[in-house]
């Protein structure tokens, strides 16, 4: 296990640590700390926002890589998507994430990490049921209004987001007039 691993490790468990904080309860000196952190940060594991440090997507998939799906991961990422999401169940959570974590994405931000490995990975009609709903979730808070029943992206005729009459849904979707 390396160094980098455990320190993510901490602050995903935290959810906001400071690096303080995180080397109170590591074998490791402050100084060790702040210098794993600010290498994290470098490759877009975590984000410091004035000395508090958070897990980036990118760095929760790094956890969900080596420690596997927990209860910390399931709710660092319902904060990140919030909405029709944050009431997901946690093993639909764990499982869209133990798939996504294969993917490695260079994004570290939500929504373009699970772009790029979606669209990236293969067809999506072959993607899990738990990544389809959280692509959907995620286009829905990032995305606009389409029309008085849609909230999400429209991408051509597929449609993904949250439909009032449907729920969450990425497939093109019959209640939208173009």
């Amino acid at each position: 296990m390396e160094s980098r691993d455990l320190v993510l490790g901490e602050v995903v468990r935290r959810g906001v640590a400071k690096a303080y904080d995180v080397a109170k309860s590591m074998p490791y000196s402050v100084s060790t700390v702040y210098y794993l952190l600010s290498r994290l940060g470098a490759e877009g594991f975590v984000e410091n926002f004035g000395g508090l440090y958070r897990p980036t997507f990118r760095g929760v998939l790094r956890y969900v890589e080596v420690w596997g799906c927990d209860l910390h991961v399931v709710n660092v990422v319902r904060g990140m998507v919030g909405g029709g999401w944050g009431k997901a169940l946690g093993e639909e959570v764990c499982e869209a994430l133990e798939f996504l974590s294969k993917f490695r994405p260079y994004s570290r931000d939500l929504a373009p990490a699970l772009f790029e490995i979606v669209w990236g990975g293969g067809k999506l009609a072959e993607l899990p049921g738990s990544v389809r709903r959280l692509l959907a979730a995620v286009a829905a808070s990032v995305g606009g209004p389409i029309d008085e029943i849609h909230s999400g992206v429209l991408l051509g005729r597929l449609f993904i987001g949250h439909c009032s009459q449907c729920g969450l849904s990425v497939k093109p979707c019959r209640y939208i007039k173009l």
